[in-house]
């Protein structure tokens, strides 16, 4: 996983098609997050380990053979949504 928190886009960024890319940014705040994650069983497991807020935890629930999270309602949770809702933003 590469992970960065700055204004602008990083290089790496969207530069490998076989690479998983998620960001939360609020124009050019010093806050953005971009992260890269190189499939996406290594974009959950990130994910497990790093984001542990309440709301986080309230919202989302890691699936029984732990490959995809679940929005409270049921409905599977892509990359980019966890990663924004996690996000300061």
């Amino acid at each position: 996983m590469q992970y960065a928190k700055q204004a602008k886009k990083p290089e790496w960024f969207n530069s490998d098609a076989s690479k998983i890319y998620a960001s939360a940014t609020s124009g050019d705040s010093v806050f953005n997050e971009w992260y890269q994650f190189e499939s996406h069983k290594e974009a959950i497991e990130s994910i497990t380990r790093l984001f542990n807020s309440q709301s986080f935890l309230d919202h989302f629930t890691l699936g029984p053979y732990g490959n995809h999270y679940y929005h409270s309602n049921g409905v599977v949770a892509s990359i980019q949504e966890m990663v924004e809702f996690e996000s300061i933003f």
